[in-house]
């Protein structure tokens, strides 16, 4: 395997005061990539082309509850089964019953 190391040509970045910050560069070889953010969350995207060629474009949040990645190239999980849905929402329905039937005997 070939890996061809590339150079950063256009660069930005800036730090201000309260700790905030944001950056863009673009590579030799296409690759673009942004950010920017505080303490508390980020947010950015790149940009490559894949070895087929493929446009890739990948923009991403990142806070308190994870990294959030969105692209068209990223699987997505299948729908959830019709059969599936109907036994979640039994069960909700029974747990609700339950529920009811607690609240009334000790009110």
């Amino acid at each position: 395997m070939l890996i061809t190391l590339s150079r950063a040509a256009p660069y930005y970045s800036v730090i201000k005061p309260d700790g905030s910050y944001e950056y863009a560069y673009q590579t030799d070889n296409g690759i673009y990539a942004e950010q920017k953010g505080n303490v508390l969350a980020v947010e950015g995207s790149y940009l490559y082309q894949s070895p087929e060629g493929i446009p890739i474009h990948l923009t991403y949040t990142a806070d308190e509850n994870g990294f959030h990645p969105s692209g068209d190239h990223l699987p997505t999980p299948p729908p959830i089964p019709i059969e599936i849905l109907r036994a979640i929402e039994w069960i909700k329905k029974q747990n609700e019953q339950k529920e009811n039937k607690l609240m009334d005997k000790y009110s």
